[in-house]
């Protein structure tokens, strides 16, 4: 079987370049006997011993056996073999460094320091090896150790900055920070000012809080770099922190001189009208900001206008000038259709979730937040067009089966209906909520196809997941009553749903109906009542039902009355008696 080139290739160069650090070391090591168990500093460099000829190609092929099981990261056998490395030749710098790093990926950081010392004191002059041990000291805070090695490189390479730039970083870590800027002082000498340096000493002298060097050493950037607006942005800032707010207005308009479409500059400035209370000039430059093609954080424009949601007019102001620098970003058509949504504005939000998808099909977020949108507005057409296509990419998304569901609930294909909730209950299992939800459906759909028995069972299941969901409370406890069955269990489950939503006036009529069942009529007029109240007065059911009460107080010209009211409204949610009892002019029930 042929390896792929490239594999090839690059093994071969790590095993060559493995080679050239085992051959340097090799050159530069002294004979020494060292016991696996023998502390670093024990070691006492002597004259090498001699292998043969043999032995020395045994030794160096195991080695380089050792470079290969690193190369595919099998550690274990890398590891075992470099110590038998070490059994053979005890004085093996190499094996030493490269048990070391693999001890590094293992995290077993005691080891790893232990073997890079060896490495280092057997090729003391290797800086590899020593630059890894002052990176070990480093890791195990041993910063003064990691400092001395850092030094030793330098005289061992006194052009090479980076270390410097690693003993800024231990001098960081002593809580030594002058000392660490001394380190770029000396960098800076050598290489001239540079952002990088000049940062890195900011950020110390702003932690001392020392603003006259920050001034300064901003002044000096400002000199080199005469062009870039940035440098003038950090003295504004400065300026809003010590509440120079003159000076910093100032410092703004150089940067906006130096590069007036500059997003940073305009984004900036956000921030100072927000402290001089300027909110009309605020919102100006974070549009100003967001249609700016420059700025293509779009994460970033998204978290400065989710605060402003309440803002709706200046909300959208910035979302069209996001989507003007945007048009086709997913995340900021996305939050534009969320936008909308939550402005019950659903058909647009629909519209853009539909562009999205035609941009990246594989958001499923974005099918969800299309198909509720078609839900809100019963667009039930579209709503299953969508479902199904839904389906098609998502088929282990129970919503997509129950949306499909709810589209053959909503026109009466009970039969439709339950076949995709079962298969939606069924994805939802680890979704307890959402069970419940479900099941509470199918609780429904059984009640339509005269399935009582397993109606009820559905509604249990449903009620067991979650005690507290009120739409089955409701459904359930007005079935039950409808069917004259279980009323104390009804009335208790009406009362329940009712303490949970007081002001919904469907979940009142069910109780109030309960108690009617149950010839508790005084209490079923006050709940009907009350019902009224929060405009049940509207519902052509609801005003039957309270005729009905009415007519069991005695009250039966009211009642009658009422009986006509529910017939005015011409809606199908009333009994198919009610005709009859405002022609007789008497109470027909089942």
């Amino acid at each position: 079987m042929h390896k792929k080139p490239t594999y090839r290739l690059n093994l071969i160069l790590a095993v060559l370049m493995a080679v050239l650090v085992f051959v340097a070391c090799k050159s530069k090591q002294q004979s020494v006997a060292i016991s696996p168990d023998v502390e670093p500093k024990q070691i006492r460099q002597s004259e090498r011993s001699r292998f043969s000829q043999a032995q020395q190609m045994t030794i160096d092929n195991a080695f380089l056996e050792g470079v290969k099981f690193m190369m595919i990261e099998d550690y274990g056998t890398a590891v075992n073999i470099f110590f038998d490395v070490l059994k053979m030749d005890n004085q093996h710098a190499p094996a030493n460094f490269q048990i070391s790093k693999i001890r590094l990926i293992q995290n077993q950081m005691r080891e790893v320091e232990i073997y890079a010392e060896r490495a280092h004191l057997l090729s003391p002059q290797n800086k590899y090896y020593l630059e890894h041990l002052a990176y070990i000291y480093f890791l195990n805070s041993k910063y003064q150790q990691a400092l001395n090695s850092l030094e030793r490189l330098t005289k061992l390479d006194p052009l090479n900055d980076d270390y410097r730039l690693q003993m800024a970083n231990v001098y960081l870590a002593l809580r030594k920070p002058m000392d660490a800027i001394r380190m770029y002082d000396l960098i800076e000498k050598r290489r001239g000012i540079s952002d990088e340096l000049s940062m890195q000493k900011i950020k110390i002298y702003e932690i001392l809080g020392r603003e006259k060097e920050i001034r300064n050493e901003l002044q000096r950037l400002i000199q080199k770099f005469p062009n870039e607006p940035k440098y003038w942005v950090f003295l504004a800032e400065l300026d809003m922190q010590t509440k120079k707010y003159n000076e910093a207005f100032d410092n703004y308009q150089k940067a906006l001189s130096k590069d007036p479409g500059n997003p940073y500059t305009q984004l900036s400035l956000i921030d100072y009208y927000v402290k001089i209370n300027d909110t009309t000039k605020m919102f100006e430059h974070m549009i100003l900001a967001f249609q700016n093609p420059r700025l293509n954080n779009v994460d970033l424009k998204i978290a400065l206008a989710l605060p402003y949601y309440e803002q709706k007019e200046n909300t959208f102001k910035l979302l069209d000038a996001m989507l003007s620098a945007h048009p086709e970003e997913p995340k900021a058509l996305a939050l534009y259709a969320d936008f909308l949504q939550r402005d019950g504005r659903y058909s647009e939000a629909a519209g853009i979730y539909r562009n999205i998808i035609t941009i990246d099909p594989s958001r499923y977020a974005v099918w969800e937040a299309l198909l509720l949108s078609n839900l809100y507005v019963l667009d039930t057409i579209a709503l299953l067009h969508d479902a199904l296509e839904a389906l098609e990419r998502f088929p282990e998304q129970p919503l997509v089966y129950y949306m499909i569901g709810t589209v053959y609930n909503l026109n009466a294909d009970y039969l439709m209906a339950m076949r995709y909730f079962e298969q939606a209950v069924q994805l939802a299992q680890s979704n307890t909520y959402f069970s419940s939800q479900i099941y509470g459906d199918l609780g429904d759909i059984y009640h339509h196809l005269g399935n009582h028995a397993k109606s009820d069972q559905n509604y249990r299941k449903a009620l067991e997941l979650n005690p507290e969901n009120t739409l089955v409370l409701n459904n359930f406890a007005y079935f039950l009553s409808l069917r004259k069955e279980h009323l104390e269990e009804a009335e208790e489950m009406a009362r329940l749903a009712c303490l949970k939503e007081p002001n919904r006036p469907t979940f009142l009529d069910t109780y109030a109906w309960v108690l009617y069942q149950r010839g508790k009529y005084n209490e079923a007029k006050t709940i009907m009542e009350v019902a009224f109240q929060n405009g049940g007065d509207k519902e052509a059911v609801l005003l039957e039902h309270y005729g009905d009460i009415l007519w069991k107080t005695g009250e039966k010209e009211r009642a009658l009355d009422f009986w006509k009211q529910a017939q005015a409204l011409d809606s199908k949610n009333v009994s198919e008696f009610l005709n009859e009892k405002i022609k007789t002019e008497t109470l027909i029930e089942n």
